[in-house]
């Protein structure tokens, strides 16, 4: 089908530990989609409770925002890392998985996910060839959009605006899979 062609599977960081199930993923296919480890409640620490703040800068504007963390997905990402070097015949890429999940995420959240993957600083820039940019927007139950959810009231995750994740995405040069 050609070198061009991706062919992937799921895996999670249990099955990055697992080496018959890597064997498997190495042999047939040539790239991944992490599990949950991209998700937003991954990043946030899988809380209900604001994780703490850091402040970004976002057109010119700092903002205070929940504290994000990378480690679960940079487990896995570092694993494929070491095996791209060792194996440069055989890259495995990565799709990103996922920007907005059953809710809308601000523009910051977005702009720190691409910046620290896929920016010219990221270790983990060649690995990504896309990003899915929304799941499970729609209800299987009624087959409309989900509503917003969000934190308030002490998890300051409030103030959810339109953003286009297409600019975004067109700035890091990954293509949206919607």
């Amino acid at each position: 089908m050609g070198e061009d062609f991706i062919t992937g599977t799921s895996i999670t960081g249990f099955d990055i530990k697992d080496e018959r199930e890597m064997e498997l993923v190495t042999r047939h296919f040539n790239a991944v989609t992490l599990g949950n480890e991209l998700k937003p409640d991954a990043i946030f620490g899988y809380s209900r409770v604001c994780p703490g703040q850091e402040t970004v800068t976002l057109n010119g504007e700092e903002l205070a925002v929940p504290k994000t963390d990378f480690s679960l997905a940079e487990q896995i990402l570092d694993v494929i890392l070491e095996w791209n070097e060792e194996h440069p015949d055989n890259f495995i890429r990565v799709r990103g998985h996922v920007l907005v999940w059953m809710t809308r995420r601000e523009e910051w959240y977005i702009k720190t996910v691409l910046e620290h993957f896929t920016g010219e600083d990221s270790k983990y820039r060649e690995l990504f060839y896309g990003w899915d940019v929304v799941n499970e927007a729609v209800s299987d139950k009624t087959g409309t959009y989900r509503s917003v959810q969000k934190i308030q009231a002490g998890g300051q995750f409030t103030g959810v605006r339109n953003i286009s994740v297409t600019h975004l995405c067109l700035q890091t040069g990954m293509r949206l899979q919607m």
